[in-house]
C-alpha cells in the first residue's frame, strides 16, 4: 500500500503538467506553479481529512474490519487520476487530488493494527519494524520510479504516466490477502503434563 501511494504522490504533478500540456516551456512556468500549488494544497487536505475520518471510524470498528473495508477503497482511489486524461481540466485535476489524498487512509488503519497484532511488551518493536518496511517501500519506489519513468517517457504512449495508476491499485489490491488473514495477536496455548 506504501509503495503504490508514494508512486502516486510523486509523479502527481508531472502527470498533471503532461496532461495539462504545461510540462516544458518557459512561458508555462507561472501555470506549472499555479497547478503545482492546487495539486499540493488539495492532495494534503485530502491526507489530513480521510486520515481524521479513519480516527473517528476506528473509534466505531475494528481496525481489523476498516483495513479490510478500505483497501477496495484505496485501490479505486489509486486508480481514479486515470480520468484526468478524458478530462483535463482543472475540476477534475482537483477531483484526482483528492482523490491521491483518500488514498492515504489506510496509514492511521495499520498504526492503529500494530499494538493489536504485536505480542506483549514487544509493541515498539513492531512499530519500528513497520516504520522500516515503509522505509523499504519508499526506497522500492524511487527505484521503479528511476527506472520505469524514462522507459515510459520513450513509450509511443500519449501521456504515458496514466499506466502507473491502475498499476498502484492492482498494488494496492494485493495486499487483499495478506488483510484478510489478519488476526489479533493470541498466546499460543502450551500444554502442560503433570506427572503424578
Amino acid at each position: 500500500v506504501c509503495m503504490a501511494e508514494m508512486v502516486l504522490h510523486d509523479i502527481n504533478a508531472q502527470y498533471a503538467f503532461s496532461v495539462l500540456d504545461i510540462l516544458t516551456g518557459k512561458e508555462n512556468g507561472p501555470e506549472r506553479r499555479r497547478i503545482a500549488f492546487i495539486a499540493s494544497v488539495t492532495t494534503w487536505c485530502a491526507i489530513s481529512a480521510s486520515s481524521m475520518v479513519m480516527g473517528w471510524f476506528q473509534k466505531l470498528s475494528s481496525p481489523f474490519f476498516l483495513l479490510k473495508l478500505v483497501i477496495f477503497f484505496v485501490a479505486l482511489f489509486q486508480t481514479l487520476p486515470v480520468i484526468l486524461m478524458l478530462f483535463p481540466t482543472e475540476f477534475v485535476l482537483v477531483v484526482c487530488c483528492l482523490s491521491i489524498g483518500s488514498a492515504f487512509m489506510a496509514l492511521p488503519i495499520l498504526q492503529a493494527l500494530v499494538p493489536e497484532v504485536a505480542p506483549p511488551g514487544q509493541t515498539s518493536e513492531a512499530i519500528a519494524a513497520m516504520a522500516a518496511f515503509k522505509n523499504a517501500a519508499y526506497l522500492c519506489t524511487t527505484i521503479v520510479l528511476t527506472i520505469a519513468l524514462p522507459a515510459l517517457n520513450q513509450s509511443s504512449l500519449e501521456h504515458p504516466l496514466w499506466v502507473l495508476f491502475p498499476v498502484c491499485g492492482a498494488l494496492a489490491l494485493a495486499a487483499v490477502p495478506l488483510a484478510m488473514n489478519l488476526k489479533p495477536y493470541a498466546p499460543k496455548a502450551t500444554t502442560s503434563t503433570s506427572m503424578k
